[in-house]
């Protein structure tokens, strides 16, 4: 588990902030998410990332946040559908998922320092 924080927390500090133009519910709900996630709470974050693009439906960052905590927990099917949100919304951010993407695959990988 301590990994797979770790992981994610670098992940997600590579997320691009979100525009002002936001909606404000869909903000509250990200800032949230990253904060639950770097407490160690992966549900808590996934389920605010839900609400985030629930909320604002254009909100490309909670679907690549959201992707990456599926795909550390090899929930790749899912991941891939989050992923695919994000560049439907975002063409131009292909090359800044895809180093993210390389990233998790790589940290979910490694074996774990005994």
């Amino acid at each position: 588990m301590k990994r797979l924080a770790t992981l994610l927390f670098f992940a997600l500090a590579l997320c691009v902030s979100a525009p002002p133009t936001r909606a404000q519910g869909a903000d509250d709900y990200y800032k949230r998410a990253t904060a639950r996630f770097k407490q160690g709470d992966a549900d808590g974050a996934l389920a605010d990332f839900a609400k985030a693009v629930e909320v604002d439906p254009q909100y490309t960052e909670a679907y690549a946040s959201r992707g990456l905590i599926l795909l550390a927990r090899h929930q790749d099917a899912d991941a891939q559908k989050d992923f695919d949100k994000y560049l439907q919304l975002n063409p131009a951010a292909k090359d800044n998922l895809a180093q993210r993407i390389k990233y998790a695959k790589y940290q979910r990988t490694k074996k774990p320092k005994t």
